[in-house]
Formats: structure tokens, sequence, C-alpha cells
């Protein structure tokens, strides 16, 4: 902190353990005195390892290709309960520096849920989740967008600020997938109705109109994901 230049107000992060919660939510492990008060600990949350983790299975451990089971819920929330007991509660901001799954072997509800769930647990709990995203994997470099809009409305819903609905949810059910183009196809033969609540989210264009243009984009939007 007597070091010069801007260290008396710098904020250090202050990485747990092997990043792991246990680990680090154990009296074992403490966090320096910091006359400053701007130190923050920092966790990796890759769990279940299975499922976060691996791909195939391993000597050490057996591949999960989903997850979002009342247990798998039960184990989020009590290690996010054991990080706002042992720092959130007492003053310590808590930076989950890492987390993230990978997509090859594993159902694709999945990977948003855990996802989605896991930046949700940690921001009810005053935390800061930071996705990891290995090159190419969640988010395009190229394009600077996420891969998959779906997934990205959902992580934009946990912080309560999305800039915009989650058009071509035509069906209401909080996605979009292939079942709302389906059901947009039918409404735009006579068909099928769309939901009341729905029926504006299936202006995929925003022109004001519901019609074969909107069809053209989130037939566009679900190749890209």
């Amino acid at each position: 902190r007597s070091s010069g230049g801007n260290n008396p107000q710098r904020h250090l992060l202050i990485s747990g353990y092997n990043t792991d919660v246990e680990l680090t939510c154990d009296s074992l492990f403490q966090m320096p005195d910091d006359p400053a008060h701007r130190c923050a600990v920092s966790v990796h949350y890759y769990t279940p390892s299975g499922f976060a983790i691996l791909e195939e299975d391993a000597d050490w451990g057996k591949m999960r290709s989903t997850w979002g089971t009342d247990a798998d819920f039960e184990e989020l929330n009590r290690n996010m309960d054991l990080l706002k007991t042992t720092y959130v509660d007492k003053g310590i901001p808590v930076i989950i520096g890492e987390y993230g799954c990978p997509k090859k072997n594993k159902e694709e509800e999945s990977v948003r849920k855990f996802l989605s769930s896991v930046c949700g647990a940690a921001y009810e709990r005053d935390m800061c989740p930071v996705l990891w995203d290995i090159t190419d994997l969640h988010y395009d470099r190229n394009n600077c967008k996420m891969y998959d809009d779906t997934l990205m409305q959902q992580l934009l819903a946990v912080k309560g600020d999305s800039d915009k609905p989650l058009l071509g949810d035509c069906n209401g059910d909080g996605s979009v997938s292939a079942a709302d183009l389906v059901l947009l196809q039918k409404y735009l033969l006579g068909v099928e109705s769309l939901p009341k609540d729905a029926a504006a989210l299936a202006d995929c264009n925003g022109d004001g109109t519901v019609n074969g243009l909107d069809l053209a984009v989130l037939r566009q939007t679900l190749a890209q994901v």
C-alpha cells in the first residue's frame, strides 16, 4: 500500500486456496489484513466437475451430459451460501473469477441452465460471476457476440436490465428454439394462433408486423446458435 503510484487505493484480488469454494471457506484460509479494505476473494466454480469440466470419462471421474436436478441446485445454493456467509456477509467482496462448462457431449439446455443458474445464484448473493470462455466456445470474438442468443438473453435477465425482449420466443416459454419456428410457420399459414402474451415477440425484425420476413429472421437466428 505504501509503495507509491495508485497502490494506496488499488483493489487486490486474493485467490482462494486452489480457487476451491470449500477450501477457501475453511478457517485455515485467511484474508490479509488490509487497512484500505480493498481486497476481494476469488474462487472458480466448475462444480460438478463431471459436467463442468469433463467432455468424456476420465480415470478420476465420469462425464455428465446433463445438469439441473434438485440435487444439482441444492449443491449450487449450498456453495453460494457458504461464500456469502463466510465473506460477503462480513463485508469481503467475492469474485467468481472463472465459471463455465464445455459444450461437447453436453445437452444444450443443460449448458444454458448451468451457466445462467450459476450467474443468478452469484448475483442473488451480491457476488460477481465471470463466465470463462475458451476461444470461440460461447463467445464469437470475430463478431463480438455470443453464439447462443438464448443464453445471452438468459444471462441478461439475471441482472434484470436486458435492453431488448426475447424476440423470436413465439410460444412464450422463455427461450428461442425450433418450436418457435414451427409455431410461427403455422401462424403464418393460418392454422394456429400465437399466445396473447408472446404475440409481440414474433415480430423478429421489429417492423411492427408479423410476416414472412420475421420467419426468415428467426431461421437465421436459429442457424447461428
